[in-house]
């Protein structure tokens, strides 16, 4: 199955760009043969928790229009801890895995870890 994954990026500053980031989450999808991506961009804070891209993304995964998130690293999909929780919690409740390479988290049903603990 080819799943259906959002790639969200974030930066804070209109000087920044989201290059680095989109290269290497691309990079990641098509090494894992994931082809149905769709693209999050936001130039925001990373305090404001309600940011426009974010906010699209997480109406689809509402909707059960995804399967995965994937994001470079925590920090610049949540604002905070609870932030983050609030949002693995949705995630969780929709079946979405969350995937952020940079750091080896991976809970969808293709990662490694998940398949040695069914086995």
């Amino acid at each position: 199955m080819n799943p259906r994954v959002a790639i969200y990026l974030r930066v804070s500053t209109e000087h920044q760009n989201h290059e680095s980031q989109r290269t290497e989450l691309e990079e990641y999808c098509q090494r894992r043969g994931w082809t149905k991506v769709r693209w999050f961009a936001d130039t925001a804070s990373g305090t404001k928790q309600s940011r426009d891209s974010l906010n699209e993304l997480m109406e689809l995964v509402r909707r059960g229009r995804l399967d995965t998130v994937v994001a470079f690293k925590l920090d610049r999909l949540a604002r905070s801890l609870s932030h983050l929780a609030s949002l693995i919690a949705e995630l969780q409740t929709h079946k979405v895995a969350l995937v952020c390479p940079s750091r080896g988290i991976d809970t969808s049903n293709g990662s490694p870890c998940a398949q040695s603990v069914a086995e």
